[in-house]
């Protein structure tokens, strides 16, 4: 979930440089040089997790979590495996007051939503 623009580095040098800022056993440690740009841009192009509030954000991230980086549809257990992990995060902002839970009510007729939706706030 990063700010997009002409400097961004590609997709796959950003899940790169992510998985290495990940690992625990490399926190306090500068990330190799191949890794030091995108690891970078990372640290500072990050969206904040409230900034879910705002749809077309959430529709990106959305959209994302179930394509591989060349492009193709990613598997079925990938994309699930993805949306828990947002999920997850989504719910960790909830515990610490940084997200309150609403409830979506849906149009008729459409499909069902695959995440609960969340507002900026407390409660």
């Amino acid at each position: 979930m990063v700010k997009r623009g002409d400097d961004a580095p590609e997709d796959k040098e950003l899940r790169l440089a992510f998985r290495w800022g990940v690992i625990p056993a490399n926190a306090g440690e500068d990330p190799p040089a191949e890794l030091k740009t995108a690891y970078d841009w990372l640290s500072t192009s990050d969206h904040p997790v409230v900034d879910l509030a705002d749809a077309v954000v959430f529709e990106d991230v959305m959209y994302r979590l179930s394509y591989r980086l060349d492009g193709t549809p990613a598997a079925g257990e990938t994309y699930k495996r993805r949306r828990r992990a947002l999920n997850t995060a989504l719910e960790h902002a909830v515990a610490t007051g940084n997200y309150r839970r609403t409830r979506f009510k849906h149009p008729a007729g459409s499909a069902s939503v695959l995440l609960a939706w969340w507002t900026v706030g407390s409660s």
